[in-house]
């Protein structure tokens, strides 16, 4: 969360303080009489006389509760005796008890907290025998203690051990209340009652909201800034002043200079910090300006004392520049003092900006001007009490307000914590009616709140969309949903997983509750400790910008090689955009995150209004750059926001050739589509980008006569040249419904094929993942049965796949088998998942007699929070997997589903998208660019044959009528460098997970190529038809390659030759990168070392290094090519 306006330093505490109140729940004490038994008795012993007791007074009652009794007997001498008892990790804010003595005006309390440290507090007491109660605001005492607004009624004060400086250091270990011998009675009692201690609200990581504080202010024409000329190194002139009308008429900005022409070293504008107390400072943004700079000092000293120091590259253009500095980017290179050990220690407490002799290395006069100086100050979030709590706990039924539908019950037997849990369960035979649980309404304030809760899941899923969910439903003041957050989703079978998350309520929201529900699935879903706090106000930001959108020349951002590669650019505001925000950066990255481009400005123009926003445009041309076809890429693009984080957003894109499969008749490709919901134009588009010649249409047609048949969007396909994939009402009656009787399916059937049995290839799949046993099966059956043969009487070149199902006896046993032509199932399993299920339905076929090709119209991967780079990888695996086990057609799901306000993005549907959907501008997951590849790779070729290598390198082996080959391979763990022999082979194609594709040359003989977990696609025309019994001696090698790469350091990788030279050895880094080649002659000649010394940028978005060493043969060609990626080192 970002604060709109920025703040001055003293805003800060009146901010902070309202950050510590709730809207309307306030912080709740916490008891301490109970157990009692906690409470032990002390009579002071290193004082010697003291007698006395510690007791349960039940006589001495106080509003119907037991009182403690503490009796302390002075007559023979002693200084005191106390109550105490250990406290467990309670930070106190405030301690407050009933107490009545007897003979005396004074009370002790004595405290330890978390260092050792005792503090001892004298305090006053009113000279009467009746109950009075005592509140000690202990924050207020430390913090106030010695001011004019101290606490009056402390006596004494005195504090020894542990850390021994007179200040608290939380949570409280212990609590003593003594009672001394310091007045004429020997003889004195002492009752308490309801001790209790409010405690101090607990820290919320990662809540912490941002506000901006300027750093430049400029009052009566002076700045509040500390100049330095760095006398250490005499010599040195310069200043620090205040400049008018810059960076525009009216505003002003702050100039340092320096003058090294006689000596000295630096100068510098330093800034003291400390009374900004906050937590800690996320970045220091300023815009800079110089003529003659080349860079600018950056001094930071953290909370500990430490400083980091570290220089940064500004532009001598003369034009203003965006300037950010991130402590945490700072630390780690230069250091001194406080901690000493490189780290960053919140907060930030002093900064300096110094210029230097080597800042402007021709003159030694530089100029740098410094304007809109301000830093994002994160202040922490304290947790208040819940809103809402349920944790089911003395229940048997639910309380009144709950609404259920279903089986819906209190579990006394099962709880993440206690010993009771809610519990949603549904049957398979009860898999059609709904199963849902809805908390009582709570009363909410728009703004940040703290969700936990736990689940637990015993269900039956084929994919993640058989689940468990559960929802926050935000309501305004009509009872309108205005938003739903899914909190949780569980599929198969998971143990208590318990869930805390932060969510942001809309403005207008009044009211929220709970929904927890059963998708698809059947078994039993767990729920326990739920609650909902609130942390924080909604932010005031600016928040005029609503949507940054792209889109390019071609759906899908899948641009053809000979397509302009511009990419259009739309900005909605709800209020026009400042001056500046009309200057918006972009750069493009690849999947890792390496800038393939400097940074860049389009201009955003006014183009009228949309949807009752204010539109602007820009266009950004991307043909200047160096982009390679068959390549992931992103572009990112930024624009400025007052106060805080810039509002980002980014698109993807690939420029790919005309599928290869276009060349070929559909059903000779063993690919089909499939989708959330097939009627979608954009998808049957994009499943033609992508290769796949038959395409999954959502065809059936009515219940009622006559029966009328629908496909929608069917006539693209006969448009595009795709085959028909499409199903059938049996759907429903597997769903248990009856609305098709025999009449209708015979019919239907007729009607169907009478209207769309002129798009051929036409693929009929009778069913869709059906439920249940005994009966149902056999009704499922019957109607599997009706609708085959009606198919083949009126089509019988048409193919009809069977129903999705695992391989199941019971269906086998039904006689299913019989009634189609190739099986159906689907898996989001592993690939090795893929061929056991593949073996099982081997064994099923050949023990009924009903052996047919085998289909998976889904394959897929439950990949919700998974890197893109994880479901690439795996689609292709499974791909190879699937065919080499004796899969016949196979589609990966799914491609899109349209999603207007981005509000499904990361979700578990969307997770299934190979397409980012957001806005509906549909753009290329990797996996998108992954799908397109293996699809075209395999094309019409067949399966010949697999091998594991030793070390665990896998291959698999296709060919087609024409000799055209593809070879797969892939390392199970790790990476290895290996030669492949390819003999009889000219030119190879290598295509990576990433799309970036090479063309090498074999020489008739192979090449050496670094296999990685990544799967390689090696592309050839002729060779041998069998893989090579075993992997070659590679002609290069990584020796021992690095762990990380150093961010802000050199880091060398060395490459071994074997019979090679150092020139035949180069590496490909990203763009911008510093790389030194450096050559290791080794004692043998035939065998020596290239190092190369690498250099990331200063400051990247990289999040791992993707490097290619490449090996050159004969004439110069491209012989080989080592992989190596490693994450870069924070």
């Amino acid at each position: 969360m970002a604060a709109s306006l920025p703040w001055s330093a003293r805003a800060l505490g009146l901010l902070a303080a309202l950050l510590v109140c709730p809207p309307a729940w306030g912080q709740q004490p916490v008891s301490l009489m109970t157990p009692k038994d906690a409470w032990s008795f002390n009579n002071g012993a290193e004082f010697p006389g003291a007698t006395g007791s510690l007791s349960v007074a039940p006589a001495a009652k106080l509003a119907g509760r037991d009182s403690l009794k503490l009796v302390g007997d002075f007559t023979k001498g002693g200084n005191y005796v106390q109550a105490g008892r250990k406290i467990d990790n309670i930070d106190v804010r405030e301690l407050s008890f009933w107490v009545r003595s007897s003979g005396g005006e004074q009370f002790t309390v004595r405290l330890n907290d978390a260092s050792g440290q005792t503090h001892q507090i004298n305090l006053k007491l009113e000279a009467k025998d009746d109950w009075q109660r005592v509140v000690l605001p202990l924050e207020r005492f430390f913090a106030r203690r010695g001011q004019a607004d101290a606490i009056t009624m402390v006596s004494k004060y005195e504090y020894w051990g542990g850390a021994k400086d007179g200040q608290w250091h939380g949570p409280a270990t212990g609590l003593y209340l003594l009672l001394g011998n310091n007045g004429p009675t020997k003889v004195r009692t002492l009752w308490l009652n309801d001790i209790a201690i409010l405690p101090r609200p607990k820290e919320v990581p990662g809540a912490e909201v941002t506000t901006v504080v300027r750093l430049d202010e400029v009052l009566d024409g002076e700045h509040d800034w500390r100049f330095t000329r760095g006398e250490e190194f005499p010599g040195a002139k310069g200043s620090f002043t205040v400049v008018k009308d810059q960076p525009a008429a009216g505003q002003s900005c702050l100039k340092l200079a320096g003058d090294f022409t006689k000596g000295g070293a630096y100068v510098a504008a330093v800034k003291n910090l400390r009374e900004l107390d906050v937590k800690d400072v996320a970045a220091v943004r300023m815009k800079v300006k110089s003529d003659n700079a080349t860079r600018i000092g950056v001094q930071l000293v953290d909370g500990s004392g430490q400083t980091h120091q570290a220089p940064r590259p500004i532009t001598a253009d003369g034009q203003w520049h965006d300037l950010t500095i991130k402590p945490t980017e700072i630390a780690g290179g230069e250091h001194w003092g406080g901690a000493n050990d490189g780290k960053w220690h919140g907060p930030l407490s002093q900064i300096a900006l110094s210029v230097s002799d080597k800042s402007d290395e021709k003159t030694k006069q530089p100029t740098v001007l410094l304007a809109d100086m301000r830093a994002e100050c994160l202040l922490p979030v304290f947790a208040q009490p819940a809103a809402f709590k349920a944790d089911f706990e003395g229940l048997t039924k639910l309380p009144e307000g709950w609404a259920t539908q279903g089986n819906v019950a209190i579990d006394s037997g099962t709880a993440a914590q206690g010993s009771r849990s809610l519990v949603l369960t549904r049957s398979l035979e009860e898999i059609d009616r709904p199963c849902t649980v809805t908390s009582p309404t709570f009363a909410v304030a728009p703004g940040r709140w703290a969700i936990s809760l736990a689940c637990k899941a015993d269900l039956n899923s084929s994919d993640n969309s058989y689940r468990g969910a559960v929802d926050l439903e935000a309501l305004d003041a009509a009872g309108k949903v205005v938003e739903r957050i899914t909190l949780a989703e569980q599929f198969g079978k998971r143990d208590w997983q318990p869930i805390k998350k932060q969510v942001d309520l809309p403005k207008g929201v009044t009211a929220a509750r709970f929904q927890v529900r059963l998708d698809k699935t059947h078994g039993r879903f767990w729920l326990d400790d739920l609650s909902a706090a609130y942390l924080a106000p909604a932010p005031r930001k600016d928040d005029r910008i609503s949507r940054l959108l792209f889109s390019t020349a071609r759906l899908g951002n899948l641009l053809f090689p000979d397509d302009p590669r511009r990419v259009n650019v739309t900005v909605e505001a709800t209020k026009p955009l400042r001056d500046e925000q009309l200057a918006m950066t972009w750069e493009v990255r690849d999947y890792w995150g390496a800038e393939q481009s400097r940074p860049a400005t389009a201009t955003l123009q006014r183009a009228g209004k949309k949807d009752n926003r204010l539109a602007y445009e820009a266009t950004i041309d991307l043909g200047p750059l160096a982009l390679e076809v068959g390549r992931y890429y992103e572009l990112h693009a930024a624009i400025p926001l007052e106060g805080g984080e810039p509002f980002r957003n980014f698109t993807s894109l690939a420029i790919l050739p005309e599928a290869e499969t276009k060349k070929f008749k559909p059903e000779e490709v063993p690919f089909t589509s499939r989708n959330w919901d097939n009627r979608f134009t954009e998808y049957f588009q994009l499943t033609d980008r992508l290769g796949i010649r038959t395409c999954g249409v959502w065809g059936g047609w009515s219940a009622k006569p006559p029966y009328p048949p629908e496909a929608p969007n069917i006539e693209l396909c006969e448009k595009l040249g795709m085959g028909v994939l499409t199903g059938t009402p049996i759907a429903t009656i597997e769903s248990g419904k009856k609305d098709y009787d025999e009449k209708a399916l015979r019919q239907g059937v007729r009607n169907f094929v009478e209207k769309y049995g002129k798009y051929r290839p036409l693929i009929v799949n009778l069913g869709n993942e059906p439920h249940g046993t005994g009966e149902r099966v056999q009704a499922n059956v019957a109607a599997y049965k009706i609708v085959y043969e009606e198919i083949k009487k009126v089509a019988p070149q048409v193919t009809v796949v069977a129903t999705s199902v695992e391989p199941n006896e019971e269906y086998f046993k039904a006689g299913y088998g019989q009634w189609c032509d190739a099986y159906d199932f689907h898996i989001y399993e592993t690939p090795a998942d893929i061929r056991r299920t593949i073996g099982e339905y081997h064994e099923l076929m050949k023990k009924y007699g009903q052996v047919k090709p085998i289909w998976s119209t889904e394959l897929g991967l439950n990949s919700q929070g998974l890197p893109r780079h994880t479901v690439a990888v795996d689609l292709t695996k499974k791909f190879a997997t699937f065919f080499a086990a004796g899969g016949a057609s196979a589609s990966w799901f799914g491609l899109i589903y349209p999603d207007a306000d981005a509000k499904s993005y990361g979700s578990s549907g969307d997770s299934h998208n190979v397409f980012d959907c957001r806005y509906n501008r549909y753009c290329p997951r990797l996996d998108a660019v992954a799908y397109y590849n293996t699809v075209n790779a395999i094309s019409i070729k067949k399966f010949v044959e697999e091998r594991l290598y030793p070390d665990g390198v896998h291959a698999f082996y296709f060919r087609d009528r024409d000799g055209r080959a593809l070879q797969v391979l892939w390392k199970d763990k790790g990476r290895q460098d290996v030669f492949i022999p390819l003999p009889g082979v000219e030119q190879v194609r290598i295509v990576r997970a990433d799309g970036s594709r090479r063309t090498l040359d074999a020489n008739k003989s192979g090449v050496t190529l670094g296999v990685t977990e990544d799967p390689l696609l090696l592309l050839y025309d002729g060779g041998e038809k069998q893989l090579a019994k075993e992997l070659g001696k590679p002609a290069v090698s990584l020796d021992t390659p690095p762990q990380m790469i150093a961010r802000r350091a050199p880091t060398t990788l060395t490459v071994t030759l074997d019979g090679k030279t150092a020139g035949d050895v180069d590496l490909i880094v990203p763009p911008s990168w510093g790389v030194k080649k450096e050559t290791d002659q080794a004692t043998n000649s035939s065998r020596s070392a290239v190092r190369f010394v690498l250099t990331p940028p200063a400051t990247s978005a990289v999040r791992e290094a993707d490097l290619t060493v490449t090996l050159k043969g004969q004439g110069g060609k491209r012989q080989g090519e080592l992989y190596f990626r490693c994450p870069i080192a924070e």
